[in-house]
């Protein structure tokens, strides 16, 4: 397991090479058009830069050979690998979710046959960085040349700033563990950014470190609901907006972590209303 110190050491390292940017467009990655790997989509953004070890991620229909320092933009809605590969080892991933109006970064630290789990997680950007890193993106977008030079010139400056202040954060005695007065937030931020999937009342105990008893008392006394009924909100605005984009039933079942397909049109029958 990587300590504190060793994912600090990680982060100033890569922040004084040159981050290379991967992106769903032609101007670079190798073209496939059957990945073999378990695929996720959802209407927010990420990013993931790779600050130790070599892997390949699949964006779009391009799999790109990421190599520390490689920060790979996922745009809402774009097909992308979800999880990690039995050949996936030793590796080391900073995750960034745009979601709620703010950022949330995981580092996820991947073990032998892609087993992984998060190392330090749950932080919470300022929400200053939710606009600026947004309108750069948006502004690139609008690009004609969209290469990954191009980018770089819209984003590593903000992406810099970004990580800079992670580091502040992670010099805390604890960044893993959200402040109480944020706690609710940090939950609400985490449900919506997995499309409410695997996210019961012992997956949240787990992760951010609390009782369930607790989470679920804190939950209702501040939002004025259950967490189940806050977990129903997530998955149904995610179903409107995958029916207004035109997935299939399928797979919105998969991306709402439902057994089956029929699993979760009882479940959508019952609750749309």
């Amino acid at each position: 397991m990587v300590d504190k110190m060793d994912v600090i050491e990680k982060l100033k390292r890569i922040m004084t090479q040159k981050i290379f940017f991967c992106l769903s467009t032609p101007s670079g990655g190798r073209k496939t058009e059957t990945p073999r790997v378990r695929l996720h989509k959802h209407p927010y953004r990420e990013i993931v830069l790779a600050l130790e070890g070599e892997n390949d991620f699949f964006l779009q229909d391009r799999n790109w050979h990421m190599r520390p320092g490689s920060a790979v933009l996922i745009d809402s809605w774009e097909p992308h690998s979800f999880g990690y590969r039995d050949q996936d080892h030793d590796l080391l991933h900073l995750w960034f979710y745009f979601a709620g109006n703010r950022i949330r970064t995981s580092f996820y630290q991947v073990g032998m046959q892609g087993s992984y789990g998060t190392h330090i997680g749950g932080a919470l950007l300022p929400p200053y960085f939710y606009p600026l890193i947004n309108s750069r993106w948006n502004e690139f977008r609008k690009q004609e040349e969209r290469t990954p030079e191009t980018a770089g010139r819209y984003l590593l400056s903000p992406l810099h700033c970004l990580l800079e202040d992670l580091l502040l954060l992670n010099r805390r005695k604890n960044p893993a563990e959200p402040e109480r007065s944020d706690l609710i937030f940090a939950m609400k931020l985490y449900i919506e950014t997995q499309n409410a999937r695997d996210c019961s009342l012992e997956a949240l105990e787990k992760k951010f470190g609390y009782s369930r008893y607790y989470i679920a008392h804190k939950f209702r006394e501040d939002q004025g609901m259950p967490l189940g009924a806050y977990i129903n909100t997530v998955r149904l605005a995610f179903t409107e907006n995958a029916l207004m984009k035109g997935l299939k039933q399928k797979e919105i079942a998969y991306e709402l972590g439902f057994s089956s397909s029929s699993a979760f049109w009882k479940w959508f029958r019952n609750n749309r209303e």
